[in-house]
């Protein structure tokens, strides 16, 4: 999930670079979340690249699910709001896709 965040927002900076008038264009409100499990070493990669191309009025959510690492503390680190989902495994993708609609 999170390379197609980060390959939809990177296109969104090319075509900002490439046409300046989208600087005049106010983007909607807009929530990116990303759904993570005991990824404590990939998701400041993932953090650093979404931070350089979230528009203004972006909400970055963090579902830490079932996470036994610091995976939602490094997300914090961030700036993202960071729900963390305990389910004893039960609860998988649907879930989360609940969660992340709060």
């Amino acid at each position: 999930m999170s390379i197609v965040i980060i390959e939809t927002l990177s296109s969104l900076s090319f075509l900002k670079a490439k046409d300046s008038s989208l600087d005049r264009v106010e983007m909607p409100d807009t929530v990116v979340s990303i759904s993570a499990h005991n990824d404590e070493s990939l998701i400041h990669k993932t953090l650093e690249s979404l931070s350089v191309n979230l528009p203004i009025k972006c909400r970055l959510v963090g579902i830490a699910h079932n996470c036994s690492d610091d995976t939602a503390k490094i997300a914090r680190l961030f700036g993202a709001e960071v729900i963390e989902a305990n389910d004893n495994g039960e609860g998988g993708k649907p879930i989360f896709l609940k969660i992340g609609e709060h």
